[in-house]
């Protein structure tokens, strides 16, 4: 058979991924039947891919298209269980989002570091918008230069610190905080169309 002919299709090429899904079926038990369904559609459709770039007779290469994969038992229980997580966090359970971004390895981890760096993120971002919002009622709240050449947020007034003019800071601290937040509410948006299921 040519490599254009290999095709779920053929009934030989059909008999031998009915095959292949029968033996991963046992395994797939914690699954929803959709999902079950389109997890094999996915394997089949990988295994007939990699099986139209190899030579050989048709078995050979459905054979070794799937022994590629390796043992079943090896990488059918992380797929299962992403799936699940998927499921669970498309019904938004923040827990569920983290173990899913952790589910994805490497990619995952980054992903969920900087998820959580887009939390703290937008976290300072409603701090300093308070702080700008206070500084028109509280006279002491602002922006100071302490000893140390660094900036200090506070409610109340510092001493032996000199203040930013809060004609200058309750501005930029409005616009900073705005930019902030929606700035990293949008890399947090688009981390989670990542991590969540299409």
């Amino acid at each position: 058979m040519s490599i254009e002919r290999l095709n779920a299709d053929h009934p030989q090429v059909r008999h031998r991924l009915e095959r292949f899904a029968g033996q991963l079926a046992p395994m797939l038990t914690a699954l929803r039947a959709s999902e079950r369904s389109e997890l094999q559609r996915e394997l089949q459709s990988h295994v007939l891919e990699a099986a139209a770039r190899l030579s050989g007779s048709v078995d050979e290469r459905l054979d070794e298209a799937i022994g590629s994969l390796g043992p079943a038992e090896d990488f059918l229980p992380e797929l299962v269980e992403e799936i699940m997580l998927q499921r669970q966090a498309a019904g938004g359970s923040p827990r569920s989002l983290i173990r899913l971004a952790s589910a994805r390895g490497g990619r995952g981890l980054l992903g969920s570091i900087l998820l959580m760096g887009c939390g703290l993120a937008m976290l300072f971002a409603l701090a300093l918008a308070a702080c700008g919002l206070a500084a028109l009622f509280l006279p002491g709240a602002g922006l100071y230069l302490n000893s140390w050449n660094d900036f200090t947020l506070s409610f109340v007034a510092q001493d032996h610190a000199p203040k930013v003019d809060d004609r200058i800071f309750v501005p930029g601290a409005l616009l900073c905080a705005a930019g902030l937040y929606f700035g990293a509410a949008r890399i947090a948006v688009w981390l989670l169309r990542g991590l969540l299921p299409r």
